[in-house]
């Protein structure tokens, strides 16, 4: 019997050819990887307007609040790092007006506690002193 065996020419055609297809598809993929960037949803809680312009708020812009005798801490959240200044100089009563404000009566809310008496995934009661 006679093996079956590819000449040279024959396998340096089928190595360009493969060559080409994965060249081909590594710029397909970076092509569309600037399109999913775009697209690319940020959830945010929060204030969604800049207290300052009323414009859209950029996620990674914004000012931390904190009562550490109440332990309350929150982020007000800007448009812009220009608006800093103006909010800094307001920080509290911005986060009071944002967070703690009921905007039916207007009234203060208090902080919640948010310990949980049940584990929310086996529904058993916490053990005192066990938290994360």
């Amino acid at each position: 019997m006679r093996k079956a065996s590819f000449t040279l020419p024959f396998q340096l055609t089928i190595l360009a050819l493969l060559t080409c297809f994965v060249g081909y598809g590594a710029i397909a993929a970076d092509e569309n990887k600037g399109d999913k960037e775009e697209a690319q949803v940020n959830y945010l809680f929060g204030n969604l307007k800049c207290p300052v312009t009323g414009e859209r708020v950029d996620d990674e812009v914004f000012a931390e609040y904190a009562d550490k005798d109440n332990d309350v801490y929150g982020r007000v959240y800007m448009c812009c790092p220009g608006c800093e200044k103006k909010v800094e100089a307001n920080l509290e009563k911005l986060y009071h007006s944002l967070y703690r404000t009921d905007k039916k009566t207007g009234e203060e809310k208090k902080p919640l506690d948010l310990k949980n008496e049940n584990c929310p995934i086996s529904g058993k009661p916490v053990a005192e002193g066990q938290s994360i």
